[in-house]
């Protein structure tokens, strides 16, 4: 099991609030005063959440759709999925790839252990699909859970618990945080390794036990 920013790749990108406030004015045909105004809620949400781990997950799209109704906008959900494609991916600088992620995760799935990822997020899971592509590591992941699809947030159990279905043997979690990473899935009973990007562990690190026939398709495969 992997963290994703901090861990496989660098940190998740942030636009700054006038950049995001000035691409709703140029999508959704509003004003600067009406777009600074949702801008500045939409962070102030955004904010709450992070300050609050136990607190519920939502999704991004439904939060951005909430609050620029609450100033007059009526947004639909492609429109909204375009808008933080742009201004969190295309907008701010490329992602950096931890030089041994690909390796890591391909070498893992050749010795029949199922890699899946478990990740705190901004975008929209289509979305996060679509950056592991550009980034080079989709193909090597079984599957991938998203608080921003509003269901499950790292360090809440259920979060751990919903991508370990299948019953699996011998979990390891591999993230950058000892709170939301190693603390929760060592309470499960799972092994944790506190990783970056210029410190992942090696296949011999983890020293994983043999995998064969114990996970192979125990995965679903994303959209």
């Amino acid at each position: 099991m992997f963290d994703l920013f901090g861990t496989l790749v660098d940190g998740e990108r942030f636009p700054e609030e006038h950049e995001f406030a000035a691409e709703v004015v140029r999508r959704f045909a509003t004003t600067s005063r009406v777009a600074d105004a949702l801008v500045a809620d939409l962070f102030a949400r955004v904010v709450e959440s992070w300050l609050d781990p136990a607190g519920p997950a939502q999704a991004t799209a439904d939060l951005v759709t909430e609050v620029a109704g609450t100033h007059g906008l009526a947004v639909d959900a492609a429109s909204v999925e375009d808008l933080l494609w742009d201004v969190v991916v295309e907008r701010q600088p490329p992602h950096l790839v931890a030089p041994e992620a690909a390796a890591l995760l391909a070498d893992l799935r050749l010795a029949g252990h199922c890699t899946r990822l478990l990740s705190n997020c901004v975008l929209p899971g289509s979305q996060m699909w679509r950056l592991l592509e550009r980034l080079g590591l989709a193909t090597h992941l079984c599957d991938a859970s998203f608080s921003s699809d509003g269901q499950h947030r790292k360090p809440q159990p259920s979060a751990f618990t919903a991508i370990a279905y299948g019953d699996p043997i011998d979990v390891t979690m591999v993230g950058d945080s000892q709170r939301d990473d190693l603390d929760p899935s060592r309470a499960l009973g799972w092994a944790g390794w506190l990783a970056s990007p210029t410190r992942l562990p090696t296949m011999a690190d983890l020293a994983l036990p043999a995998a064969a026939g114990r996970e192979r398709g125990a995965e679903r495969p994303h959209a």
